[in-house]
């Protein structure tokens, strides 16, 4: 089962010519390189359906191919806090044996599903379950739809990823696609700690898009101080669209692509911007009521060079330094 994931995503042989593209996986302790060839058309990861949601129920995700999707060799689905292999729901579909696998939470072993057979009653590792009802595989021209009906597992709690990839037969894949959210519930908290309770829109492909964001502290809403919002395709704050809000000064912050300098304060000027994004004052505010704190954030995306897919993290921290830590609350995208 694993050389069936090896070999198509990953250390994919090119002419020593070709413009290679890289990014990298974390499979437990070891980080794994994705290679591609720039000059291939590569197979694309288009979506999910719905890009955001709550506990179980059916995803369905789209991959499609310029050669027709019958070129497709290999699609993935990794549902995770991050983009790790390990201890998360990972899966591979091969095209040719209409088989899903299910890949252990070491991966080092898989469970095989194959779709469309009668009595398939589903396959499991201990962060989730497919089941066979309600899954599906169907071709249509240059596109595959996959429909997977997933039971999220009790041992799998708070905000996660969904990333997706395509491989082709000839090894051109279309890298890991930051695509959706999906909210299960939260691990057990502290008490007193703040929270990320929403995020609106949880998926944008607009060049520019105002994000409301809710916060909320037991304490009530003057305990919060320092609440944020970081954009970029991992958790890091270089060259990033990465915000704060500081209460106690009342300014909004845009910080400078080293992650550390401030670029703006709300108000003046009218905005900002670093190398991925601006933000501007006329639809940037801040709402006060009870428990909560709600920031809409006016921002426009710089494309290409802040392009693709991207996740939308959010943290909030009160007077005495306690934090909700990064929650995944989105993604972004561009057409």
């Amino acid at each position: 089962m694993k050389s069936i994931f090896v070999a198509v995503l990953f250390l994919v042989a090119v002419p020593a010519t070709a413009q290679m593209i890289k990014e990298y996986i974390r499979l437990g302790d070891r980080l794994v390189a994705v290679e591609s060839n720039a000059g291939q058309v590569a197979p694309t990861a288009d979506g999910d359906s719905p890009s955001s949601g709550s506990n179980s129920g059916t995803i369905v995700f789209t991959y499609s191919d310029f050669n027709g999707a019958t070129d497709l060799g290999v699609t993935n689905i990794l549902i995770n806090s991050a983009l790790d292999g390990s201890n998360a729901c990972y899966l591979a579909y091969v095209r040719t044996l209409n088989i899903l696998y299910l890949y252990s939470d070491n991966f080092q072993t898989a469970e095989a599903l194959s779709i469309g057979s009668s009595g398939s009653v589903g396959v499991n590792n201990t962060r989730c379950q497919v089941n066979g009802s309600g899954t599906s595989a169907t071709l249509s021209g240059t596109t595959l739809t996959l429909t997977v009906n997933f039971t999220f597992k009790a041992a799998f709690t708070g905000r996660q990823v969904i990333y997706t990839a395509a491989g082709d037969g000839a090894g051109a894949n279309s890298g890991w696609q930051s695509m959706g959210v999906r909210y299960l519930p939260m691990p057990t908290s502290l008490p007193n700690v703040p929270e990320v309770v929403s995020l609106s829109p949880a998926r944008t492909t607009a060049e520019r898009q105002t994000f409301t964001v809710v916060f909320s502290d037991p304490n009530g809403n003057a305990d919060l101080n320092v609440l944020n919002l970081l954009i970029n395709t991992a958790l890091d704050g270089n060259n990033a669209c990465f915000l704060a809000y500081v209460r106690s000064t009342g300014q909004f912050l845009l910080l400078a692509d080293n992650g550390v300098d401030a670029l703006f304060y709300s108000g003046t000027p009218s905005m900002a911007a670093n190398s991925p994004c601006g933000l501007y004052a006329a639809g940037t505010s801040v709402q006060f009521s009870g428990n909560s704190v709600t920031l809409n954030f006016d921002l426009e995306f710089y494309r290409p060079r802040f392009g693709g897919n991207r996740i939308v993290y959010a943290a909030a921290r009160d007077a005495v330094l306690n934090n909700s830590g990064w929650q995944v609350m989105g993604t972004i995208g561009a057409q």
